[in-house]
Parts: structure tokens; sequence; C-alpha cells
């Protein structure tokens, strides 16, 4: 017993030395380089893009502050998955935010903050989430429903196409010559 007790405490101190990483939120950012642009022409052109990105504009705006050339925009997209032999589907939606800030010559976007939450069409006024949507390979909250890690791919899926389709749809919208009728 003795001879045991010092292995033990090398194996609790190596235990506690060793700090579990934190699965990083899945999100999109990128400063792309638009010489020969203003701040004020690039935060004209986002602003631009968000009755093409999003069903209404006003809806998602959380700021439009055109002094500063930032812009914030929360959004969502859909979701449901109907699991194999059951007589109902889960519904629900991914949560995210959009940040554009703009100066001479460049803008950032950063898009983040991706959640889900959803419920199933049996139980339609029971709303869950798994908290923030992480690059973690599984689910590893508490269990809300048997279908936590089908769900949870299907939500870190949805998040990283949803960034990579607003990242390049916004950046297609502002590289596009303005109008001159």
């Amino acid at each position: 017993m003795v001879t045991l007790l010092p292995a033990l405490v090398v194996l609790a101190q190596a235990a506690m030395a060793t700090p579990v990483p934190t699965p990083a939120p899945i999100a999109a950012t990128e400063v792309v380089q638009a010489e020969g642009k203003t701040a004020d022409e690039l935060y004209s052109a986002a602003l631009a893009w968000v009755p093409a990105a999003f069903k209404s504009a006003k809806a998602v705006t959380e700021l439009a502050d055109k002094a500063s050339g930032r812009l914030v925009l929360k959004g969502s997209v859909p979701w449901s998955r109907t699991p194999a032999l059951m007589p109902w589907s889960f519904v629900g939606d991914v949560q995210f935010t959009v940040t554009i800030e703009t100066k001479d010559g460049r803008y950032r976007y950063t898009i983040d903050s991706f959640q889900a939450s959803f419920g199933n069409t049996e139980h339609p006024n029971q709303r869950n989430t798994y908290g923030p949507i992480t690059e973690a390979p599984a689910y590893a909250g508490p269990t809300i429903t048997i279908g936590d890690k089908k769900n949870w791919q299907e939500h870190q899926k949805l998040a990283r196409e949803t960034a990579a389709s607003l990242a390049e749809s916004l950046k297609a919208a502002i590289a596009k010559p303005p109008e001159n009728w």
C-alpha cells in the first residue's frame, strides 16, 4: 500500500496539470482588402447586401452605425430532422451573429455565436438548446434527447455551411462594382 501511494500522487498531479482544451466555437472571420474603396463605400455595399442575404433586413439588424463603420446582424436558419422509425420530427433553427466592420481599403466580417434552438412536432412548445455550437466531435452536455449525437452533427454542419455561404455572398456583393446609371 505504501509503495502505491507515491504513484497515485504522481498520477493525480499529472491529471490536474493537463488542462483539457475547450473546443473552439464554429465561426468564420476574415479581413478582406478592398483597395481604393472608402470605409463609407464598403459600409454602403455591406448594408445593400443585407436584404439579399436575409428575408427581412429590418428584423436582423441589431446595429447599423455608419459613423463607426459597424454593422451587427442577428440571423437564423431553419433546421429539421426526422429520426428513423419515429412519428415526429425535431424542428428548430440555428441562430448566429454577423458583424461587419469597415475601414478605408478593408473590411472585416465575423460570423459567429451559432446556437441551435429546437423542439419536436409532438411537443411544439418545449424548446431545447445545446448552447454554443463548437467544433467538439460530440455533444458533451447533459442528455436532452435520444437524438443528441445526430442533432449535434447536423447543427455543426448547418453552422459551417451557413458561415461559408454568408461569407462568400458578402465578399461577392462588396467586390461588385457600383452601378453607374
